[in-house]
């Protein structure tokens, strides 16, 4: 089943943030909902883009990649529960199968010809590294995928079974021990919070005269 990773604005962590909504009475959920929209990404910048950010830093995928994931179950990365003056809460979350590895590889991508060697950079930090025994074979449904053989010592119709390659699933990037990743996007969701909210608050009693 395919992970996924949520993070929350909620109204309990708006609390703080109250005295920058006194005196809007009933525009006061207009503000922090809108304010949580802009802070999540449903337009341009916000964590949506923050998250991209990290998961690009640290791992050798392409844009188009982490945004609309393709494979063995092909989906969207990010998906946000926007607010509403109802329900002044939002959510975005990070989801994803695992990464079949020919999308951290040389063979990526289309093209006329493919190299004869499998090279593969799953994480940066850890460089390029060939894979010697494995494969792309021509299947049948036309799917492209790194392979080996699943019992390379065996003998007749059991030596010629096959398995994909797979990494880690995206949301794995972004809880990592290894990496502040969460950390670095919650710290900058809130200072986005604490510009986009009282934006929307100087613009309502701005409109208020």
């Amino acid at each position: 089943m395919p992970g996924a990773f949520s993070v929350s604005i909620d109204q309990g962590q708006l609390n703080r943030l109250t005295t920058l909504t006194q005196g809007l009475g009933k525009d006061a959920n207009l503000a922090l909902s809108r304010a949580i929209n802009r802070t999540l990404g449903t337009k341009a910048g916000g964590m949506r883009v923050d998250i991209f950010q990290e998961i690009k830093r640290t791992h050798n995928l392409t844009k188009s990649f982490i945004y609309k994931q393709k494979g063995k179950e092909a989906q969207k990365t990010f998906y946000i529960e926007k607010a509403t003056t109802h329900r002044p809460t939002g959510k975005i979350s990070t989801k994803g199968a695992n990464i079949p590895i020919i999308y951290y590889s040389n063979q990526r991508g289309v093209r006329k010809r493919y190299a004869k060697k499998i090279y593969v950079t799953v994480k940066k930090m850890a460089g390029r590294q060939r894979l010697q025994h494995a494969f792309i074979p021509a299947l049948p449904s036309g799917h492209r995928g790194v392979f080996v053989r699943k019992y390379p010592n065996a003998k007749g119709a059991k030596g010629r079974v096959i398995k994909e390659l797979y990494s880690s699933r995206m949301p794995d990037t972004l809880i990592n021990k290894d990496t502040d990743a969460m950390t670095r996007v919650m710290t900058k969701a809130q200072a986005r919070m604490d510009k986009n909210l009282a934006h929307e608050v100087d613009y309502i009693l701005l409109k208020r005269g």
